[in-house]
């Protein structure tokens, strides 16, 4: 059902996404505080409702450019977009016990120059009123509950192909309140 909703209302949003096109130019780096700011506006404030966060996309004053990207793991789908702000997904998962598919969203961003993770997760955590969440390999990770009752995972790790020290913050909806099922 989720799926349906994104699709119908990228439809109306974005323009579909081209065929194979010359390589991106690599995004621009973002201090931490921009990035995280855009995460909050394009992640954290629509999951796990497609349709707001096709509003989003839409309303967010950036040149987003779908694009094709063959998944990184089994059983995700998704949609892709890329901007001199770095690059966006909004997927599907399933949970580790094979339930859903749920929602996920992901930004990847180039850092600046003196930014690291351990700072980077500071102003994660402090924006959206974390602790310091737990240390996974080279990923940092909280469980959280939103406003309106989603159970998320937020991780913060690195990321490759930006062209440069790179991170992605992703957001996965691991458990659905029962309007959203």
């Amino acid at each position: 059902m989720l799926s349906a909703i994104l699709a119908a209302a990228l439809a109306q949003a974005s323009p579909a996404a081209a065929p194979a096109e010359p390589a991106p130019v690599p995004p621009a780096p973002l201090p931490a505080s921009d990035a995280v700011a855009l995460f909050v506006r394009m992640c954290v404030s629509t999951l796990p409702d497609p349709a707001a966060f096709a509003r989003s996309l839409s309303n967010s004053g950036i040149a987003w450019t779908a694009y094709e990207q063959p998944h990184r793991e089994p059983g995700v789908g998704g949609n892709y977009w890329r901007a001199a702000q770095g690059e966006l997904a909004y997927l599907y998962r399933r949970n580790a016990d094979g339930s859903g598919p749920n929602p996920a969203c992901e930004l990847s961003f180039r850092t600046v120059a003196d930014a690291d993770q351990a700072s980077t997760t500071a102003t994660v955590a402090a924006a959206l009123g974390l602790g310091a969440g737990q240390r996974d390999g080279a990923a940092t990770r909280w469980e959280t509950r939103l406003a309106n009752n989603t159970e998320v995972r937020v991780t913060l790790a690195p990321a490759d192909g930006l062209g440069g020290p790179a991170l992605r913050l992703a957001m996965f909806a691991w458990r659905l309140p029962p309007s959203f099922e």
